[in-house]
């Protein structure tokens, strides 16, 4: 948004330019916010899918598993019972990293002085 000053210029030459362009910047503020919502529900769907996914690989896994123990297949049976498990794991450290790390990202640019708010340079 420009400043006030500005918007008045605006104004002064095209009668109504200061309306159209607080509507502009309404329409973009409403844009923005249903293309963070059609994000966070895209997130979340595909996070439950995700659960879904790996639920049923790792029960998978662990029943396979157990038949191979039950064939006297142990070792086989144990890597084949811990490859799962330790890929899921690694999956969620990996997440819980990386959305942590974005959080951290936004807090630093929502702190982030604007270049409006900084203080002109003095030639």
């Amino acid at each position: 948004m420009p400043p006030p000053e500005v918007l008045a210029g605006y104004e002064a030459t095209l009668p109504g330019a200061a309306d159209r362009i607080l509507a502009m910047a309404e329409r973009q503020s409403r844009h923005r916010q249903e293309l963070e919502t059609t994000v966070v529900a895209g997130d979340s769907r595909r996070q439950i899918i995700g659960l879904i996914a790996g639920t049923v690989v790792t029960i998978s896994a662990l029943a396979l598993a157990g038949v191979l123990a039950y064939f006297g297949h142990g070792g086989v049976s144990a890597l084949t019972a811990l490859a799962p498990v330790a890929t899921l794991a690694g999956v969620f450290v990996y997440g819980d990293r990386s959305r942590r790390r974005e959080r951290e990202r936004r807090l630093d640019e929502t702190l982030a002085p604007t270049p409006a708010a900084r203080e002109p340079s003095k030639d």
